[in-house]
């Protein structure tokens, strides 16, 4: 960033600290304007550009926010580095002749295709041809994400058996995923087909799926067969999670069968809600989808439980949070605690005693909490996330951890004050005895 003008650099810091995209994109193409970057598609070559844009070209080079506008900048970092040659190019890198000279052959396909676009397509199908399976994936995959501001548009991948066990499709996988991780909620594709070579490839060759890209799992578009393999590779506790976010919150007819060909497999009852909770908006009649339901639950019984309690004829069924007892405390004495701990357990006597007590009455006295115990409560992964205070055999608050935040109560032996879910957790939690205690 050194060799920027000062008022570049100023700018792309502007840009860099933002937090609005809007923000963002004016600071960075105020920037690009002061070092009259060129605008529009025709994505100029390296060699051509000026020491000042070639140096804020390089300072895009890691940044997944900054996008460019309708500056003639490839949008991706992943992209940008691969222009400049930071890192190893593929196929859209290669040099061929052209009219205009040796060109690489993204530079040839950006100048033709906004133009004539057939001729650009027939520029695309010969640098193809002479190309095996993986490297033309490869390919699509390049443009599929947008490479140079292209995409994979009309041209075939593949078919799904040629996805097999293969290095070379391993890590193309693996690339793939991580340049789509790193934008986050957003991620650009512009060529949705090529997420069912990606995923399939994933899935054949041993590559996890990062739980933030389980919504692009292709369920809607791909054979149901194929869906079924996709949730087989995943952890038995993201199976449920994952189908539901690659459905989404609207459901089709299309996913309603995803839905029931994974609810024959792996039943669940939040799978077997988003059925119901959406069986009105379908072509198919309600009463025939929660008669397929029905059909179902005879031999799936959380399924039946689940349609049972819609129609109230049970209590609806409810997963509690799963929470453990990572340890217990039993201080005898305030200065045994920290700041933290202090500030709850103030807060705590305040809402027990209805007003605020100091610290020492506490500990003696007539205001004394007799059978102190502070647990650290841990989440399903292990993590910290609760701090719970029990007192007076059947009382206690229940603070997010290391806060002051109060996210449930303990009253007459019972956490309430709270979502049922949590507080069905917090009850799991509250009975258990770790097998080691602090004692302070």
């Amino acid at each position: 960033m050194s060799r920027l003008p000062a008022k570049t650099r100023s700018l792309l810091v502007k840009a860099q600290r933002a937090n609005a995209m809007k923000t963002r994109e004016r600071h960075l193409g105020a920037a690009l304007r002061s070092v009259k970057f060129p605008k529009g598609n025709a994505i100029p070559l390296p060699e051509e550009l000026t020491p000042a844009q070639r140096a804020l070209a390089e300072a895009l080079c890691s940044d997944e926010d900054l996008r460019g506008g309708d500056h003639a900048i490839p949008s991706q970092p992943w992209c940008r580095r691969r222009w400049l040659g930071h890192e190893r190019g593929g196929m859209l890198e290669q040099r061929i002749d052209v009219e205009d000279g040796d060109v690489p052959l993204w530079r040839a396909l950006v100048l033709q295709w906004w133009d004539d676009r057939h001729e650009a397509e027939e520029l695309m199908d010969a640098a193809r041809e002479p190309l095996s399976f993986v490297p033309r994936l490869v390919l699509y995959g390049d443009l599929a994400l947008g490479a140079y501001g292209l995409n994979a548009d009309g041209m075939s991948w593949g078919k799904p058996d040629q996805i097999k066990r293969s290095p070379a499709i391993k890590a193309w996988a693996k690339a793939m995923f991580d340049r789509l991780a790193v934008q986050g909620d957003e991620p650009e594709i512009q060529t949705d087909s090529v997420l069912e070579p990606l995923f399939l490839a994933a899935v054949r060759n041993g590559v996890p799926i990062p739980p933030s890209l389980y919504r692009l799992m292709p369920v809607d578009s791909i054979p149901n067969k194929l869906v079924l393999e996709l949730v087989q590779s995943l952890p038995e506790d993201a199976r449920t999670p994952a189908v539901i976010a690659a459905i989404g919150p609207v459901v089709d007819d299309a996913d309603l069968s995803v839905a029931f060909a994974v609810l024959a497999r792996w039943p669940s009852a939040k799978l077997a809600q988003l059925v119901i909770d959406n069986s009105i908006e379908q072509d198919e009649s309600q009463k025939s989808i929660l008669g397929r339901l029905a059909k179902l639950g005879k031999s799936k019984p959380i399924v039946a439980r689940t349609l049972a309690a819609y129609r109230g004829e049970i209590e609806p069924e409810i997963d509690p949070v799963e929470l453990h007892t990572m340890a217990i405390e039993r201080p005898k004495q305030a200065a045994a605690l920290s700041a933290i701990q202090v500030k709850q357990l103030l807060r705590a006597a305040v809402d027990y005693y209805g007003s605020r007590r100091e610290l020492a009455a506490l500990f003696a006295g007539e205001h004394k909490l007799y059978n102190l115990e502070l647990r650290s409560i841990a989440d399903a992964k292990g993590k910290h996330v609760y701090d719970a205070w029990t007192y007076n055999g059947d009382s206690g608050k229940v603070f997010r951890a290391d806060t002051t935040k109060v996210v449930a109560s303990v009253i007459q032996f019972h956490a309430s004050e709270c979502a049922e879910p949590l507080a069905q957790g917090l009850q799991a939690a509250l009975g258990e005895r770790p097998a080691k205690k602090r004692k302070r």
